[in-house]
């Protein structure tokens, strides 16, 4: 039973460690060197710049305003977002001809700063391919991190639907579970969505666990104001945190879905508001 037990464990391993290596060499291949100057804590310097531009952004509320001129808030949320896509590409760039080259299904890459969310980010076919398929199409458990093929390329439907496997080494979507505690979202209230004309900033309001079934009713685009009200309301209400993120009628949503262990089949989604960075 020992060596049964010693030998599943090495095979679980081996795939762990081939997905890990397939992905290490991938950022190898991509990923630029940082422009970024040596900070004595970049960890927590990376959190306080990300939550700076966070707060400028939140400070206009939906007319655009906050308690000064409109011209001065506007003026003020267009620096901070700015300053926060200079600072993003200082962090991290990406030779996306070179990831487009190892995969032609390659749409950008995702980013959650301070954790293991660091990965080229593609789109199938279908939703099937790539849960058990590498960035690299080798067959592995990791699978990739994709968005639905029902889905815009360049992220312009109203509604973004975006996969990655929970998996028990703490790779891939696994740290979408942190969401749960609410500190956690203190810290990590943005990820980040490169691609190669366009830098994202996904500003996170709601994080819950829903089913399957759930998730196969969602709108890509919804079909009436009120049911996308709706949609937002409702993940705020069900959402483990608290948050500022306010919304408009036309700002577009970004849902990143995985699976959770509470209870044999269920999903932790983590939404949030998608803010373009760059021009």
């Amino acid at each position: 039973m020992a060596m049964v037990s010693g030998f599943l464990f090495y095979r679980e391993y081996q795939v762990y460690q081939q997905g890990k290596n397939a992905y290490a060499s991938i950022a190898n291949t991509v990923i630029m060197e940082s422009e970024r100057p040596e900070s004595k804590d970049p960890v927590a310097e990376t959190v306080n710049e990300t939550q700076r531009a966070f707060t400028a952004t939140q400070s206009v509320n939906q007319s655009g305003q906050t308690s000064g001129s409109g011209s001065t808030a506007v003026a003020a949320t267009l620096s901070a977002e700015k300053s926060d896509y200079e600072r993003i590409r200082k962090v991290l760039k990406i030779d996306f001809d070179r990831l487009i080259g190892i995969n032609p299904d390659a749409v950008g890459w995702i980013l959650s700063e301070n954790t293991k969310i660091n990965y080229p980010l593609v789109q199938g076919r279908d939703n099937a391919y790539y849960l058990n398929h590498l960035v690299s199409n080798e067959v592995n458990k990791l699978g990739s991190i994709f968005v639905d093929y029902r889905n815009k390329r360049d992220f312009s439907d109203e509604h973004t639907l975006i996969f990655g496997h929970n998996m028990n080494d703490g790779s891939m979507f696994n740290d979408l579970e942190n969401y749960k505690d609410p500190n956690y979202y203190k810290n990590h209230k943005a990820i980040y969505l490169l691609t190669k004309d366009q830098y994202f900033r996904v500003d996170i309001f709601a994080g819950y666990l829903t089913s399957p079934q759930k998730i196969d009713q969602i709108y890509f685009n919804f079909d009436t104001q009120e049911a996308r009200e709706q949609y937002i309301s409702e993940a705020k209400r069900l959402s483990n945190f608290q948050s500022e993120v306010v919304l408009s009628e036309v700002d577009k949503i970004v849902s990143f879905f995985t699976y959770d262990y509470a209870t044999e089949d269920s999903r932790f989604v983590v939404i949030g508001k998608l803010i373009p960075l760059n021009p």
